[in-house]
């Protein structure tokens, strides 16, 4: 299957995560809801599709997404919905830091912690898939 769900419980939160690479209809990238409103999110990040379509930098509206996402606020019985601006991502930035920490010039932008924590909770999922259970982090 190329699908996934996963659910992270915290002690304040809870957050779930699911993906599909074969699904014909779009969904939401992002959605986030808390005790004031809500914040929704449509589409990748553009760099990569620019990227594979052969499109090179620089280029001045390099990394911009022109979706913005919607922010929906919440006021006793006032609901309040804005597009929220995405602010431009910047690949050639982090290819750049990968580099410099690669030739010693730098830190690393994922901190191997980080990338060990990502690797664990990734094997935990596939542990819980293959069990049926919830399984916790040491």
């Amino acid at each position: 299957t190329d699908y996934f769900h996963a659910i992270l419980s915290y002690p304040q939160r809870r957050v779930i995560l699911h993906g599909s690479m074969l699904a014909a209809a779009e969904s939401a990238r992002y959605i986030v809801h808390g005790s004031r409103g809500s914040y929704v999110k449509y589409g990748l990040d553009p760099q990569e599709e620019r990227l594979k379509n052969g499109e090179r930098l620089p280029q001045e509206d390099w990394g911009y997404d022109m979706r913005d996402g919607v922010l929906t606020l919440v006021e006793g019985e006032t609901r309040k919905e804005e597009n929220w601006l995405t602010l431009p991502g910047n690949y050639p930035a982090y290819y750049a830091a990968i580099r410099d920490a690669l030739n010693g010039n730098g830190e690393n932008p994922v901190p191997a912690s980080q990338a060990i924590q990502i690797m664990e909770l990734i094997e935990l999922g596939m542990e819980s898939a293959k069990h049926r259970a919830t399984l916790c982090l040491a």
